[in-house]
């Protein structure tokens, strides 16, 4: 959890893995991040998977893997990312590579995942995509 605003330069070379148990990242309501060069792996709650953003996060030049990826109900600008969303499992049938209810602003970025119809490369629910 990140409470305090913040600049983290993972350097390209840091991963980062839930172990499929935990959420990666929060980032509360009213909280700055930005986070550079980051694995972000198997992140995994209820309702959160790797990174639950509320604040104003801007990521660049990292990647994001998981079952759940990235939700987004703040500000969030990814710039040079991926992010590759997997088959699910039993708890969650139906990924989501990115919930998005908040501003989203995504440029020069890569969205992957499995060819199945129950999974979603991008939810936006009642936010702002561009």
């Amino acid at each position: 959890m990140i409470y305090n605003d913040v600049v983290l330069d993972g350097g390209t070379d840091l991963t980062l893995d839930g172990a499929g148990d935990h959420r990666i990242f929060f980032i509360p309501q009213g909280t700055d991040a930005e986070l550079r060069g980051f694995a972000l792996t198997r992140g995994s709650e209820a309702g959160a998977g790797v990174l639950l953003n509320e604040g104003v996060l801007v990521m660049s030049g990292s990647t994001v893997s998981g079952i759940d990826g990235v939700h987004n109900t703040g500000v969030l600008t990814m710039t040079d990312c991926a992010i590759y969303s997997s088959r699910g499992n039993a708890s969650n049938p139906a990924p989501v590579a990115i919930e998005n209810r908040g501003n989203l602003m995504m440029n020069r970025c890569r969205i992957e995942g499995p060819p199945l119809n129950r999974n979603t490369s991008v939810l936006n629910d009642g936010g702002t995509l561009t």
